[in-house]
Formats: structure tokens, sequence, C-alpha cells
């Protein structure tokens, strides 16, 4: 997680991107980081509550649908938010010598609508003790994002980073859904569980 987080502000330094596009872009990052903090409690609330019922499937399912309906929608109210008042946004946190960076946070806005669905999801895999799957997709994720950046940086610098995260928001989002449709089939089947099996 740590890597594909990360990697983009490397990845920009590392391929000669100039100083000031780079501080465009980590402006811009920054009030995206900031509303992941902000949602950091809730899904703490929401681990605990799918953890209570993580031997109920049925009861599991209905609160996971519900965690995922309001995130989807949070996701999506705070998006519209970021692209519309991107540069006053801006101008209050940085300075309107940072006004360039809204056309990069109204590209980042879009991560949203996936950042906040996957943290429901995430605290859903652990919450069903699936961390070494989820270990394996933010493996997945953090190469998906390295090689994506490698390509589209040298040709779209900033611009291309941002679209990276976007992507790599939704391929997390792909697996995690994949992973969590399969991991509740497999308990309506009663398919046991091998890890702890004896």
């Amino acid at each position: 997680t740590v890597v594909y987080f990360r990697a983009d502000m490397l990845l920009l330094d590392a391929m000669g991107t100039p100083d000031t596009e780079i501080g465009h872009y980590a402006a811009s990052y920054r009030i995206i980081e900031a509303l992941i903090l902000l949602a950091t409690p809730a899904s703490l609330l929401v681990f605990r509550a799918l953890r209570l019922e993580w031997q109920a499937t049925l009861r599991l399912r209905a609160r996971l649908v519900w965690a995922l309906a309001i995130a989807v929608i949070a996701g999506a109210l705070a998006a519209g938010a970021l692209m519309a008042l991107s540069e006053e946004l801006i101008d209050v946190a940085f300075g309107s010598s940072y006004r360039e960076s809204a056309r990069l946070l109204e590209v980042l806005a879009w991560a949203l609508l996936f950042i906040l669905p996957n943290a429901v999801l995430t605290q859903a895999a652990i919450a069903l003790n699936r961390e070494r799957a989820y270990a394996v997709m933010a493996t997945a994720a953090a190469i998906f994002n390295v090689a994506l950046n490698s390509w589209l940086i040298p040709r779209y610098s900033a611009l291309g980073a941002s679209w990276v995260t976007v992507a790599t928001e939704a391929w997390v989002f792909a697996l995690l859904a994949f992973g969590m449709v399969r991991w509740c089939t497999e308990r309506d089947k009663g398919v046991p569980d091998k890890r702890f099996s004896t």
C-alpha cells in the first residue's frame, strides 16, 4: 500500500519532472490525503461492525452492502465537491501561486469514487481473516502502479501520475470486490476454510 501511495512522487522526481510541477502534484494530493484521514475513523468502525458478524454471513453481507453504499455516496459527493471547488480549495490551502494544482486535483478527485469503498472492502477483508489475500492484492496494485507510472509519467508528467492514481484505486476496487464476492459465495456454499481446518 505504501508503494502505490508513494511511488508516483519518487518516479516523478526520478524521471526529471520539474520541481514546480512536482510541488503542484504534491499539493493536490495533500487534499486527497486529508479526506482519507477524515474517513479513517469511520473505516475502523466498519471493521468493528463487520468483525462482530464475521461468522454470520447474511448479517455480514447486509452490513457490508450498507457500508459500501454509504462509501460510494460519500465518495461521489466528495469528488463532485473537489471538482467544483478545486481552485478555491487550492487557494485557501496553499495560495494562488499553486493554482495549477487545481487541474490535477480535478483528476485526483475521481479516485475518491474508489478510495472510500476500498477502505470498506479492506476492513471487510481483514475482518474475514483474509490478510494474506489482501497483501497479495496490494502487491499486485503496487506493481500495476509502478508499471503504469513508468509508462505515463514520461509522456504526461504529473497529469499522467494523477490518472494512474485513479486507475490504481479502480484496480484495487476490482480485486477486492472480486475477492469479497468469492469469499462470500464460498461461505454460502459451505466450503470449509482450509486455513482453519485440521
